[in-house]
């Protein structure tokens, strides 16, 4: 942000090393403010679209199979995605296919 604001030109060049002093200074180089410790912000869980992805296969109009294709995303992603547990996606049975050399 530092470095947009120079191309800006908001800020002359003393008060941006005074703000790459402060940085340094308060370590946020290596650790993000507000990333872990007792302020840390909390990861988010998408409640209301898990509801929706579950209604939508339950109806039966839509399957997982058509949705991990449509998206091109691997199970772990989706999970994540939908806010479904480890595992949620990958349990159900696929077909696998194995390489061989002829």
């Amino acid at each position: 942000m530092i470095y947009r604001c120079k191309d800006l030109g908001l800020f002359d060049e003393r008060q941006i090393v005074n703000m790459y002093k402060q940085i340094s200074y308060k370590k946020w180089r290596t650790n993000e403010p507000l990333d872990s410790g007792p302020r840390a912000i909390p990861m988010e869980e998408p409640l209301l679209l898990r509801r929706v992805a579950e209604l939508v296969f339950q109806s039966g109009r839509y399957g997982v199979d058509e949705l991990k294709s449509d998206l091109a995303l691997s199970d772990a992603t989706l999970e994540q995605f939908l806010g479904l547990p480890t595992g949620a996606l990958s349990s159900q049975q696929t077909d696998v296919w194995t390489p061989t050399l002829k």
